[in-house]
């Protein structure tokens, strides 16, 4: 329920796209909107009025790729409360992550590692990226940067994982808990 006009909910869908070990990102050229330059998110984007998750993914990877993807894996939820900087807007934002994987064998968003322009804006591109926590370093959501990495290293087995990051009262949870204890005891 939305109480103020000056609030949002928003829902989104996301695609971990790996290509020759790389992450396929979307990047800007210039500082868009309220983000630094060189800051990048995963494709994707909102989804529509009565669109069922996946579909609206695999429209959202073939409008800014131009590839066809199947589905493999929910990979993540992640739920995060922030405040636009540019608009004062205060979003509630549910997103979907899941791995993707092209239908026909050679598709590639960015063949040979090339910077490939994104159909939505003209100062953005899609590029692959190495998956480390320090290339990691300018994705967003910020949770990427630390999940991300492992979670390829160890084939996704520990997913899909449930985030909460609530940026006004600072409170960050990961779910399953076990998993956590999990991996720092290993």
């Amino acid at each position: 329920m939305i109480k103020k006009e000056s609030q949002l909910i928003n829902i989104i869908v996301r695609a971990i796209l790996i290509e020759a070990g790389k992450l396929v990102v979307v990047k800007w050229e210039k500082p868009a909107l309220e983000l630094p330059s060189e800051t990048g998110i995963l494709i994707g984007g909102r989804v529509e009025y009565g669109e069922e998750l996946t579909e609206a993914l695999v429209r959202e990877v073939k409008e800014e790729t131009g590839v066809d993807v199947k589905v493999e894996k929910l990979l993540y939820t992640h739920q995060q409360v922030f405040v636009s900087r540019r608009t004062g807007t205060e979003i509630h934002e549910l997103g979907w992550y899941f791995l993707v994987s092209p239908i026909n064998k050679g598709d590639e968003a960015c063949p040979n590692d090339s910077r490939v322009s994104n159909p939505d804006l003209d100062i953005m591109f899609n590029e692959r990226i190495p998956i480390t926590e320090k290339d990691l370093s300018v994705i967003y959501p910020v949770f990427l940067r630390e999940n991300l990495p492992a979670d390829v290293a160890t084939g996704f087995i520990q997913t899909p994982k449930t985030i909460y990051t609530n940026w006004r009262t600072n409170r960050h949870e990961t779910w399953p808990q076990e998993w956590m204890a999990f991996e720092q005891v290993n």
